[in-house]
């Protein structure tokens, strides 16, 4: 039936061996690549330091902020890395739950904890970084973004290096 209707169509493939193969290469498009978080210098000043901020506060005046081209977006959990890596804060199991405390030398530093309660009633604990602290973090990505630069520059140096 679809033939009486289309009588052109093609109803077979044939390899042509005159014609040359074309080579074609397959493989799996690159997603767009994004540089790790990070500030610019001028940055700093934009970073409004408030009395105590939570973790999820801190990470969104970063991601607020953040002038860097093609950067991926900063999560609490990247921000609670790097404090447990400064030695600031930590996991830990009490009474069966995993929770976030802060260390001798966080509350050295004016980490605190505050008593919270849901909306449906129970009580929980969060941490709170002081004006110092929120500096540090926001000195710690200004570096990076120095390390993201010279990357990028030393990268371009060896590619017109390979080229001439």
């Amino acid at each position: 039936m679809f033939l009486d209707e289309n009588p052109d169509s093609a109803t077979s493939i044939t390899d042509n061996e005159d014609v040359p193969e074309e080579k074609v290469r397959v493989g799996k498009r690159r997603k767009n690549h994004k540089d790790p978080f990070c500030l610019n210098p001028e940055d700093k000043d934009r970073f409004e330091c408030g009395n105590y901020y939570l973790l999820s506060e801190i990470k969104d005046e970063l991601n607020r902020i953040t002038t860097a081209d093609n950067v991926k977006h900063i999560f609490g959990t990247d921000i609670f890395k790097l404090l447990t890596q400064m030695g600031y804060v930590e996991e830990k199991q009490i009474d069966g739950r995993i929770v976030q405390i802060q260390t001798e030398l966080g509350i050295s530093k004016g980490v605190i904890t505050v008593d919270k309660i849901s909306k449906i009633g129970n009580k929980y604990t969060v941490l709170m970084y002081p004006p110092g602290v929120q500096r540090e973090i926001v000195e710690h990505y200004i570096e990076i973004g120095g390390q993201v630069e010279s990357d990028d520059e030393r990268k371009r140096s060896q590619y017109v290096y390979q080229k001439s």
